[in-house]
């Protein structure tokens, strides 16, 4: 989802105008139609064209049979609503053991700015993209009041993103769902639905969730720990201490520095396969070759989204070359090209994985990022086109690290802790 720290003072106040001047018809919310058995069978047929299908061919029989099922249910009435036919569709996909292949309703073209707008933004609260979400049918007031008492060791509860939105979290049936309860965006509405977790394995859930500001439904993987929402960053109320999850320096890609005579730190902080990235880590990489000369290295891959091995060669050679310890730092955020990058150096005697689990997201990927359009435009999917890296086993499971670090300390203090003892 969007950082939205740069919130305008303007925005917030059209929520109100626009509440004002908004028809109940175009409210109301949640029960918009599609012709489900005709989408689910275009997910299918592209999901039997991806790598990972074409690799698997016990899940594709599962993913076989559960096409088939699906289609005799709606043998007779094909009409869904969108958010009812989107969790059939990723009921069908999560049969493949690939968290690269992606299904999402088509965005809405509307940007942030848009919001000011107030012809761009009555058209965009007219159309079917923005009717998709149903409202809590409760007391809000009573369920936040119940919320309120819920711990951080609880799934259900109170959350905030970035101080944007809150939402409730609560048990339906085996499902989580989260509704609105406050909001500095007028396109979210307090009781909207705004994230749904499906259970998958252990702590991890399939999430549906809307996006911030188109409101297209979107899907990825996550897990709760410690009062938080890993990979979305929504973070329980009650929880105080300072966020120690997320990699240094935000705006630095790439950093080295000293922290004392025998440990250094390096933060690789994106590995894009863009041709300003590739040049960029290249650079960086040359500039530092003759510099890693301490006794121990923490190399910090906390919030690494991936990219490609043109990007992570250059590192991956540095380290190599490199002849003390090395102390890799991952957590949920860590994915794809990254957990590859963490896979093959976890070979190595001189290295140990400190931090949390990495996402599970390693054994295909997307290189070219091609997207196809259902018949009636509501449905777009993009699925693998790269891949079978070696570690199949690790998908949707991630790398653990051979030691935990705490959520509410410092990670590098801890990691400095831990090097006094060795």
């Amino acid at each position: 989802m969007n950082d939205l720290n740069q919130i305008n003072i303007r925005f917030l106040s059209l929520a109100i105008v626009l509440t004002i001047l908004l028809p109940i018809k175009i409210i109301a919310q949640g029960n918009v139609q599609c012709n489900c058995k005709e989408n689910v069978a275009f997910v299918y047929e592209h999901l039997k064209n991806s790598i990972s299908y074409k690799k698997q061919s016990k899940n594709a029989q599962k993913a076989k049979l559960v096409y088939q099922e699906i289609a005799e249910m709606l043998m007779q009435d094909s009409s869904r609503s969108i958010l009812d036919c989107y969790t059939l569709m990723l009921h069908l996909t999560s049969q493949i053991e690939d968290s690269h292949n992606e299904v999402r309703t088509r965005a809405y073209p509307i940007e942030y700015e848009d919001f000011s707008d107030s012809t761009s933004y009555m058209s965009f609260a007219s159309s079917d993209h923005f009717k998709i979400y149903p409202f809590y049918e409760g007391d809000l007031n009573v369920l936040k009041s119940s919320l309120e008492r819920k711990q951080n060791n609880e799934i259900e509860g109170i959350y905030w993103y970035k101080n944007v939105i809150s939402i409730g979290l609560v048990k339906n049936g085996s499902n989580y769902d989260g509704y609105v309860l406050e909001s500095k965006l007028p396109n979210w509405r307090k009781g909207e639905l705004i994230i749904r977790l499906l259970p998958k394995t252990d702590e991890r859930f399939q999430l549906i969730l809307g996006h911030f500001i188109d409101k297209r439904l979107m899907s990825t993987t996550d897990k709760f720990s410690n009062g938080y929402l890993m990979q979305q960053n929504w973070k329980k109320i009650n929880v105080k201490h300072e966020d120690h999850y997320k990699q240094l320096l935000p705006k630095r890609t790439y950093l080295l520095s000293s922290i004392n005579t025998n440990t250094q730190y390096l933060k690789l902080g994106s590995f894009s396969s863009s041709n300003s990235m590739i040049k960029k880590a290249q650079t960086f990489a040359d500039s530092i070759s003759e510099d890693l000369g301490a006794q121990r290295l923490i190399v910090d891959l906390r919030g690494n989204t991936g990219g490609g091995k043109k990007n992570s060669k250059y590192f991956k050679t540095l380290l190599k070359k490199y002849k003390g310890k090395i102390y890799l730092l991952t957590n949920f955020r860590t994915k794809s090209q990254a957990e590859r990058f963490t896979y093959m150096l976890s070979k190595k005697k001189k290295v140990t994985i400190m931090g949390d689990q990495t996402s599970g997201i390693l054994a295909y990927g997307r290189n070219y990022g091609t997207s196809h359009y259902s018949e009636d435009e509501l449905f777009t999917v993009s699925f693998t086109d790269m891949g079978g890296f070696q570690a199949t086993k690790l998908e949707n499971k991630g790398i653990d690290p051979e030691i935990s670090l705490r959520f509410d300390q410092d990670w590098i203090e801890q990691v400095l802790e831990y090097l006094k003892h060795q």
